[in-house]
């Protein structure tokens, strides 16, 4: 039984219209700097109600950026923008098509169509999983995720044929029921998108690298002649500014730089103490 219903978008009785939970906003690109929301707004509202439309333009110009961002009372009308008007129709002036594209990542999984769902069971196949999920609307991919030896990881990627029966799979089912062998409910989520990915990728990726830089408590130490050494605060310095962790001959260039500064200091101390040690040296055999 397929339960899709595009709710009808209403409006307030001073006139104002209302929108879905789960529409979303689309960034409008390739717009002529001559064209107004009055003239943009002709080209969008043939795919369904508008709660919002807004043409970008600079804070201290106010000249139009070329660029704007439209919301829908419906994800079903972004739906329908985006696919016919994205990469398609070019508008009058511009060399090339108009751009339109979700304006964040939580929108881009809403029409990625998408959902993950997890906690499911290890012995739940895909007719099961089909059956469980087909009454929210057409599925066009499922697949069940599995090891190298072909077993069930308990998760699978189910893609709707719409996004509105994604989001009614998730409000429906999410945390509804807990299957056999599972110690948790099950988990149905939009799935992340190819950006969100990376993202989290390359996070784990410096995750891993902060782990392995070497921690350094002892940041100064005390010699036999009582003087400080710093060579392990050095080496932490080094290893945290070169290839490999290993520090360049004479410490990091900053050290470096910081030595140079210091070194006449060092010799017009160590020339006033040879001084002062000549005038003693006269005044003792005076």
């Amino acid at each position: 039984m397929d339960i899709r219903q595009e709710p009808m978008a209403t409006r307030t009785a001073s006139g104002i219209p209302l929108k879905d939970p789960d529409s979303i906003k689309l960034f409008i690109g390739q717009v002529p700097r001559a064209m107004g929301e009055d003239e943009l707004r002709p080209v969008f509202e043939e795919f369904g109600q508008i709660y919002e439309l807004l043409v970008l333009k600079d804070k201290v110009t106010g000249n139009h950026k070329g660029c704007a961002f439209i919301t829908y009372c419906t994800l079903e009308s972004a739906e329908k923008a985006q696919r016919a008007l994205h990469g398609h129709k070019t508008l009058t002036g511009m060399q090339r098509a108009l751009q339109v594209k979700p304006a964040n990542a939580d929108d881009a999984a809403k029409l990625g169509r998408k959902v993950f769902v997890g906690m499911i069971s290890k012995q739940a196949t895909d007719a099961d999983i089909r059956e469980m999920f087909s009454r929210y609307g057409e599925i066009d991919e499922l697949s069940i995720l599995k090891d190298t030896a072909g077993n069930s990881k308990g998760c699978a990627f189910i893609k709707f044929k719409s996004s509105k029966s994604c989001h009614n799979a998730i409000r429906s089912m999410h945390h509804s029921l807990t299957m056999q062998g599972c110690n948790s409910p099950i988990v149905v989520k939009w799935a992340d998108t190819d950006k969100e990915r990376v993202v989290r990728r390359a996070q784990k990726i410096c995750d891993t690298s902060s782990l392995n830089i070497p921690s350094n408590n002892n940041n100064s130490s005390h010699n036999q002649n009582g003087t400080i050494s710093r060579s392990s605060s050095l080496n932490g310095i080094g290893s945290l500014s070169t290839p490999g962790g290993i520090a360049p001959p004479g410490g990091t260039p900053s050290l470096q730089h910081s030595q140079q500064q210091q070194q006449p200091h060092l010799q017009q101390q160590q020339h006033h103490l040879q001084h002062q040690q000549q005038q003693n040296s006269s005044a003792a055999l005076l």
